[in-house]
């Protein structure tokens, strides 16, 4: 999904200006539309015509990755950013 989000995200930054130039020079919102729409639809059959993606094998996963997991390697990545202080003592 993320390699399809570059043309996606090209075509947000066209797809505004496009109709404006046409509106511009033809006078009409008609061709605009209707060819942002033809885009749309070779863009959606060409999503159902691709092929799933063959997997490899799966890689073995360490011993310390599977016993950390993803929210311990997060917050002992922030306490090694963050600056070390001392609270004072109570009373």
């Amino acid at each position: 999904m993320g390699m399809s989000q570059v043309p996606m995200n090209m075509m947000l930054l066209v797809a505004p200006i496009y109709p404006a130039v046409l509106l511009n020079t033809l006078g009409s919102y008609d061709f605009a539309f209707l060819s942002l729409a033809a885009l749309n639809f070779i863009g959606g059959v060409m999503f159902l015509l691709a092929k799933p993606p063959r997997l490899g094998p799966r890689q073995p996963r360490s011993s310390q990755t599977r016993r950390a997991g993803p929210r311990r390697h997060m917050l002992g990545a922030l306490r090694a950013l963050m600056p070390q202080t001392r609270r004072p003592a109570a009373k």
